[in-house]
């Protein structure tokens, strides 16, 4: 009794230190990723505040191009009103040498700045002041609210010997370029963080959904200054614009520079019960050693059957020969169920494989008629390069699927054989898809499970373009991450549904019937990699993306 009383006072002791650590370690953690973040946020808007900086140049620059123009300053010279034919051919070369939507020059007549109508060909009275600062050379940015696909840039136009203002340059610039800036900018993925672009009195011009003045507080000029509270309040930065006038502002909550924390705090606190555990077991093996040899044995079995490890269990010393000859029986047990498990993931991967090779003897035929059947068109027309070209890949297809016979292959290889499948298909469905692929050398010699990317090229083919009649792109990468190798394969065509995708991975007997080489890709996956290693489905930016993780450490030779 007394060594279990004993026993429990110090899982007490040790748990309460064990607390006490992870809470001290949280704090400075805690700090250290609020002043990471803010510097990951600071640095992302930086990088918007520039790329937004450089198109207000671009916009500018175009638009003294234009102001400058000798033949513009030719046409205004005299004062006069051009003649429509003149005024509408400098306008249309204006514009297209600028690569421009749209360009307004307004002339002067009689001190009134007059604008060009094009519905009726007449001058009319310009309705509204401009504004080029004190020296008459500055550069007005204008958002029209009426028409918020655009930011119109204006500019006087000065005569030759620059002393006299003979009209105004306008150019209208589409906002495309730069709408994703306000529309992506999610840092910590949360959605709670926003960008905004601001006039000069801070009346918010983008995003189009929001109006009004923007009301900012706790603002800085670089967020790493931030210190860190315990609160949700809203952090501001602001940055002003060159020329412009206008405002670069984000509103961030204070918790989205926290993001990333929870991985840490379940890191210490992990490390925390492992310590625990260790602590916990050391105290009561040496508080029961003598008395409780068979409960040790028991908690120790329970343990490894728990964590599915079935590993050894080392014998401990100074104990009876009757615990010792458990100790050796479990262990004995232990190698027979480690080999019966052998022999069972043997099985299921031999199973995968005659189902493998029994969708080849179903699939191949049926597609070696129609590969046929287009090269047999070729040559009624004569085709004689496309047909070698298509022999060669359908030659290369074959000889990859083959393989002597051996379960795996190089991924260059693998990548031959869809590269050679889509080219088939490219022939027989010309001008319905391009495709671009993205191989990392480190990436080309390690072995993996033939033709898993095959069916994957199918499923995008024939779902993504050739059901849809859309056209579009296909784009294959590998990459090495984590010890992890990555392969993607993207299609830019009719997006894939996730509900459906996913029942047919989670086994539903229907929808396999009908989708079975993607299914059967996955289950090989999981059979040769493990659980976490089958196939993902997704949908980004319109596109559908199919991805695997495969660990490096099975990918090489020694390891298959």
């Amino acid at each position: 009794m007394i060594n279990r009383r004993l026993a429990i006072s110090n899982v007490l002791i040790i748990t309460v230190c064990l607390m006490l650590c992870v809470l001290l370690a949280s704090i400075p953690a805690i700090k250290m990723i609020h002043s990471e973040n803010a510097i990951i946020y600071q640095q992302v808007i930086n990088e918007n505040y520039q790329k937004l900086q450089d198109s207000f140049d671009n916009m500018r620059d175009k638009c003294l191009s234009i102001s400058v123009n000798n033949d513009i300053i030719k046409m205004l010279q005299d004062q006069q009103l051009p003649d429509s034919e003149e005024y509408l051919n400098n306008i249309r070369r204006i514009t297209s040498l600028y690569n421009l939507d749209n360009v307004e020059i307004n002339p002067y007549q009689d001190g009134q700045l007059m604008r060009f109508n094009t519905s009726d060909y007449s001058w009319q009275k310009v309705d509204r002041d401009f504004d080029f600062g004190d020296d008459n050379r500055g550069f007005e940015f204008f958002f029209n609210y009426e028409n918020s696909s655009y930011i119109r840039v204006s500019r006087n136009i000065f005569s030759i010997d620059g002393k006299q203002i003979i009209g105004v340059a306008s150019v209208d610039v589409p906002l495309t370029a730069i709408y994703n800036v306000f529309y992506a900018f999610n840092p910590s993925n949360d959605y709670t963080s926003k960008l905004y672009l601001l006039d000069e009195n801070k009346q918010i011009l983008m995003p189009f959904n929001k109006h009004g003045e923007l009301e900012l507080d706790n603002v800085y000029s670089d967020l790493s200054q931030a210190e860190f509270k315990f609160s949700d309040d809203t952090l501001s930065v602001v940055k002003q614009f060159r020329y412009t006038g206008w405002y670069l502002a984000a509103k961030i909550k204070n918790r989205s520079l926290l993001s990333g924390f929870a991985n840490t705090f379940n890191t210490i606190l992990a490390i925390g019960i492992l310590a625990e555990i260790i602590a916990v077991t050391l105290s009561w093996i040496i508080t029961n050693k003598i008395t409780k040899p068979v409960q040790n044995l028991s908690d120790d079995v329970l343990k490894e059957a728990q964590n599915r490890k079935y590993e050894h269990l080392s014998i401990p010393e100074n104990v009876t020969d009757e615990i010792k000859g458990l100790y050796e029986s479990y262990n004995i047990l232990i190698d027979e169920v480690n080999t019966s498990i052998e022999d069972i993931q043997q099985i299921s991967r031999k199973e995968q494989e005659y189902q493998f090779m029994l969708l080849q003897a179903q699939i191949n035929p049926h597609f070696l008629y129609n590969t046929l059947n287009t090269i047999s068109w070729m040559a009624q027309n004569n085709q004689n390069e496309d047909i070698e070209k298509m022999v060669v890949s359908l030659v290369t297809m074959f000889r990859n699927s083959l393989n002597s016979g051996k379960p795996f292959i190089h991924l260059s290889s693998e990548i031959e054989h869809v590269s050679s499948y889509l080219n088939i298909m490219q022939y027989r469905y010309p001008n319905r898809y391009t495709v671009e692929y993205n191989i990392q050398e480190n990436t080309k010699d390690l072995y993996v499970t033939k033709q898993i990317l095959q069916p994957l090229a199918e499923n995008a083919l024939n779902h993504g373009f050739l059901e849809s009649e859309m056209v579009g792109k296909i784009t294959i990468n590998t990459y090495i991450d984590d010890g992890y190798l990555n392969i993607e394969m993207i299609n830019s065509g009719a997006k894939i549904d996730l509900d459906l995708v996913n029942k047919l991975l989670s086994g539903d007997e229907e929808l396999s019937s009908k989708h079975y080489g993607i299914r059967n890709v996955n289950n090989r996956l999981i059979t040769y990699y493990g659980e976490e290693c089958g196939l993902k489905y997704r949908v980004e930016n319109g596109q559908t993306i199919v991805s695997m993780k495969l660990p490096l450490d099975k990918l090489e030779k020694d390891s298959l």
